[in-house]
């Protein structure tokens, strides 16, 4: 799959609570960068998934810091088969995934795939804090809290 979102390489440090899945933590953590993306994406192609990579996930929520590392890539709905043939989501699924994205508001909402290694999870994040319009203009805003860490591969602290 091609790479085209920015913020590509997102590298974060942010404290985990206990008993918290790593997939909420992620989704917690990175919000504003999700509705970022997913806004974006919807703008250029219209409904589709933003789908994440997460290159390292936490092997236990029980801790106090984990750097994420993840690739976010915008699918828009003309080639969603294609990606979720890739990932080898079974067609059961991707049918019922397709359906949700064609009921889904992407301007309150964000239609999810984290992967990680064998993991494939779809998430459709609704009654969200911060829609992603207003996720897309509060990283427009402050960019360079943003960038910076996509170009140097930083991390923050």
């Amino acid at each position: 799959m091609g790479r085209n979102m920015s913020p590509h390489n997102q590298h974060h440090q942010y404290p985990l609570k206990k008993n918290t899945s790593w997939q909420m933590a992620f989704i917690r953590d990175n919000l504003p960068v999700l509705g970022y993306a997913s806004w974006d994406g919807f703008c250029r192609l219209g409904l589709g998934l933003l789908v994440c990579h997460i290159h390292t996930p936490p092997t236990h929520t029980d801790l106090i810091f984990h750097s994420w590392r993840f690739e976010s890539e915008f699918v828009g709905e003309n080639d969603l088969d294609r990606c979720l043939s890739d990932l080898e989501v079974p067609m059961t699924d991707r049918s019922a995934l397709i359906e949700a994205i064609d009921l889904s508001d992407a301007s309150r909402e964000i239609m999810l795939l984290i992967h990680s290694e064998r993991l494939v999870e779809a998430l459709w994040l609704r009654t969200l804090t911060t829609p992603p319009p207003d996720c897309y203009q509060q990283v427009c805003n402050r960019w360079d809290e943003f960038m910076p860490l996509a170009m140097t591969g930083g991390t923050s602290n």
